[in-house]
């Protein structure tokens, strides 16, 4: 690499987007009946764009958020992360995702809180609680 590239790809360089999703739906089972979150969601979003999520109170802008990060299952449609499934992408550590709300597991101290965001990762015990030790700073 040249002195003062940027190391980062541009938008342009990339034909396909990082973020793709064709016509994803899920749809919630509640005892109200079915309500639909997401219906036909197709946006992509492409290497270093930045794009903000615009709506009112409930029309589905984290609901999509949780969906194309594998968190919510799905009932239709295609997202994919990097060119791979939600799940495959996440199991990669292909993406991260930082929570609207950031907090500890009510059961848990924050060795545990972090050390279960390890365990997800198929880290095994010895090496969360060192892990948890040299990165947490008491």
């Amino acid at each position: 690499m040249s002195e003062g590239a940027s190391p980062f790809r541009s938008a342009r360089d990339v034909k396909t987007p990082d973020i793709q999703a064709e016509s994803v739906e899920l749809v919630f089972q509640t005892g109200d009946g079915p309500p639909q979150a997401l219906n036909d969601a197709s946006p992509d979003v492409g290497c270093g764009e930045f794009v903000s999520l615009i709506g009112r109170s409930g029309c589905g802008k984290t609901t999509f958020l949780r969906r194309v990060a594998a968190l919510e299952p799905p009932t239709g449609g295609r997202p994919s992360v990097n060119g791979m499934s939600p799940d495959h992408a996440r199991k990669q550590r292909s993406y991260g995702y930082v929570f609207q709300a950031a907090g500890l597991y009510p059961w848990q101290a924050l060795p545990g809180t972090s050390g279960w965001l390890w365990s997800s990762w198929a880290i095994r015990r010895p090496s969360r609680r060192r892990g948890c030790r040299n990165w947490l700073i008491w």
